[in-house]
Parts: C-alpha cells; structure tokens; sequence
C-alpha cells in the first residue's frame, strides 16, 4: 500500500479527475460523430450543452490543476472543441484570448 500526504493525495485527485474530464470529452465526441456520422456541434439538442461543457472545462483550467500543464489542456480541450465542429472563435487554439475581448 503507499501512503501519500494530504496535499500529494489532493494532487493525484486533482490530475485524475482532469484527465477523466478531458477523456470524456473526447469520447462524447468521438462517440456522437459514430453514431450520428455527424458532428455534436450540429445536433440541435445536445450541441448547446457539450459547447458548454468545453466552455466550462477550460474554466476550470484557471483552478487547481496539480502538476499538469495548463497550456497542454487548454490546447486539448479547443482540438476536441474543433473536431467536434465548433470552428468559432473561442476555440480556436491560434487566437490570442487578449484578441476576442477587443483589448
């Protein structure tokens, strides 16, 4: 058995439960286009609310993330957002968020 601290098992926690989040994500994706052979982004129910759901993921980007890579999640969750057909803005990973606020 390993035994782990307070603050490296709130890491570990953290991490898994990211990765989870973001593989998820993925496979909703992935799994819509295969049973639809259409992309999320174009169902007129559910693509309001994964479109929220990728919002609010890279949301919590801006909290706690352990020891993972901010830049590498916020990348993955707009390439999931991208292929998943939300070619807008927002999530395009080439634009300078600074950009779309009009500073």
């Amino acid at each position: 058995m390993v035994v782990r601290n307070k603050q490296q098992s709130k890491e570990y926690t953290v991490e898994v439960a990211i990765k989870h989040l973001i593989k998820f994500l993925d496979l909703y994706k992935e799994n819509h286009w295969k049973q639809f052979d259409s992309p999320i982004a174009e169902d007129y129910f559910l693509g309001e609310y994964f479109k929220q759901m990728l919002e609010a993921s890279l949301q919590l980007l801006n909290g706690d993330i352990g020891r993972l890579d901010g830049g590498d999640l916020d990348k993955r969750i707009r390439d999931i957002a991208w292929e998943g057909g939300y070619q807008t803005p927002e999530f395009d990973t080439y634009l300078v968020p600074a950009l779309l606020e009009g500073r």
